[in-house]
């Protein structure tokens, strides 16, 4: 099958096409809610993967738009899967309401779960082989004792790396990608962009999670918490524990792996 995927995330991305692409499937990536509109003009996709959060245009209303396309053209609907962390039976409604035939919880793990809702909801067609309301990707569980977040003060624990082999092959550009956020919450910090800082603590508990990386996810989801509070005190803290995590993360790799960090120190 063909499948679009549409996640702003790259790392999350890349992960989601390594699992589909090693099933058989062809995968074609987009970075934001408008470009996979475009894409779905271009092409009847078998299938459509949407981020709910998303720049430029969300998961949501990219859904709309594209069964307004499809109508309009009196084409037959690709298949629509809404990723997203919320969950719940009236996001549930919301996507549904949108023109989504599910929506998906993200958890932690690999995303190889996806593989049977690719199998039930994939091919032109809207005639799933389960129920309407799949509730979540059936991911991997996060590793037993895996840390739920950091509290102020606590002594910063050494972290441990558990890396999945499969996925050693795109740890050396997750690890630049790190550096960047890194940065990217350094300059944030100086700004008090809180509401920025919630978004990338957001998404790095998704993806280090997917990337089976706990000790990296509970940072992420302590950035979050402390930028909804308005906390730059905690949040200062936090990012020497994130530099930190990376580069012990850094060093489980190849010397040679690494190509630049992109965090500036």
């Amino acid at each position: 099958m063909r499948i679009l995927i549409a996640e702003d995330s790259a790392p999350a991305a890349l992960l989601l096409q390594r699992v589909l692409e090693s099933a058989g499937h062809s995968v074609d990536r987009v970075a934001d809610g408008s470009a996979a509109v475009l894409a779905a003009e271009e092409f009847p996709y078998d299938l459509i993967i949407l981020d709910a959060e998303m720049p430029l245009l969300d998961g949501l209303s990219a859904t709309r738009r594209i069964r307004a396309m499809q109508s309009a053209r009196a084409e037959e609907e690709s298949p629509i899967l809404v990723l997203s962390g919320r969950h719940g039976a009236s996001f549930e409604a919301e996507c549904r309401l949108a023109g989504a035939d599910a929506s998906i919880a993200k958890v932690a793990g690999k995303p190889t779960g996806v593989l049977d809702f690719v199998k039930a909801w994939g091919g032109r067609g809207r005639d799933p082989e389960v129920p309407s309301s799949p509730g979540n990707l059936g991911l991997q569980p996060p590793p037993s004792g895996a840390p739920e977040g950091l509290k102020p003060g606590e002594p910063a624990a050494a972290p441990s790396w558990c890396l999945d082999e499969d996925l050693l092959d795109l740890m050396p550009a997750y690890v630049v990608e790190l550096r960047k956020r890194a940065h990217a919450l350094s300059d944030l910090l100086r700004e008090n962009a809180y509401t920025e800082i919630a978004g990338l603590g957001h998404q790095l508990h998704g993806t280090a999670g997917s990337y089976g990386l706990p000790d990296l996810s509970a940072i992420g989801a302590q950035m979050e918490r402390d930028a909804r509070a308005g906390d730059g005190t905690a949040l200062a803290s936090l990012l020497e524990r994130f530099r930190r995590s990376i580069d012990s993360l850094a060093r489980m790799l190849p010397p040679e792996a690494e190509d630049g960090d992109g965090d500036g120190g």
